[in-house]
């Protein structure tokens, strides 16, 4: 547990703005908004960090590959209303680490790059490295 928790603090401290991007996932999953309120506006800060972990633990511990396209499905591309939005679909060994990973995704912690040496996450709007 140690081993994460410096893992994840060095992943904070490398903080990059990601310029007006959203993801859209090639499914759509229905979130919870008390769960989403925990993560955006719980006043509560240990429950705030502790969900945070959670999702950033989702996003980064695993092995999914993450597919960026290209309008390959509906609402990718650019539209004036809500800037550009970036497909993404993920590829993994099972279907439950995709679902994982696509869940951390759905409620703003989304794995969009993989390569031998790091991983990218972006965290509403934040890049991760």
């Amino acid at each position: 547990m140690c081993q994460l928790r410096e893992f994840l603090t060095k992943i904070i401290s490398a903080t990059d703005v990601i310029p007006k991007r959203r993801w859209k996932l090639k499914s759509e999953i229905s979130v919870d908004s008390k769960l989403m309120s925990v993560l955006h506006k719980n006043p509560n800060r240990d429950e705030r960090i502790v969900a945070h972990e959670f999702f950033l633990t989702l996003a980064a511990c695993n092995t999914v590959i993450p597919i960026l396209t290209d309008g390959e499905f509906s609402g990718c591309g650019t539209s004036e209303s809500t800037g550009y939005v970036e497909c993404i679909d993920y590829q993994g060994e099972s279907p439950d680490e995709q679902a994982l990973v696509s869940a951390a995704s759905a409620y703003g912690y989304t794995l969009f790059e993989r390569t031998s040496g790091h991983i990218v996450i972006d965290i509403n709007g934040e890049k991760l490295r």
